[in-house]
């Protein structure tokens, strides 16, 4: 696991989590709208990637996971009932050439 510099949503101190597991690279971007230089440095190596889903940043993810290229973006961070934001930034991202996907809350996702 890496820990690395992070820019949050109403928060002075953030990370974000690097996990390598059988050779696949997962980043963690907490509550971040907006990204570090260090997480923008990670183009190209990123399989899967975990972003918020807060509609009002949809853009700024698009503008991140577009310079990271990732294999996959999952949206995360919300509940029951606010489950339509995640579905809808899922769309929004394959609408705009990235591989995303949604998880219901206890569904699970198997790394290939």
């Amino acid at each position: 696991v890496r820990v690395l510099e992070n820019k949050c949503w109403k928060a002075e101190g953030c990370v974000a989590y690097l996990i390598e597991v059988d050779n696949k690279k997962i980043l963690h971007t907490a509550d971040s709208a907006e990204f570090s230089i260090e997480l923008k440095s990670l183009n190209d190596e990123i399989d899967i990637c975990f972003v918020a889903c807060f509609e009002s940043n949809f853009s700024d993810y698009l503008k991140f996971l577009k310079i990271i290229s990732p294999q996959m973006a999952i949206p995360y961070h919300f509940t029951p009932e606010k489950e339509s934001e995640a579905k809808k930034l899922a769309e929004f991202l394959l609408n705009n050439d990235i591989n995303s996907t949604f998880l219901s809350i206890g569904e699970e996702f198997e790394l290939k």
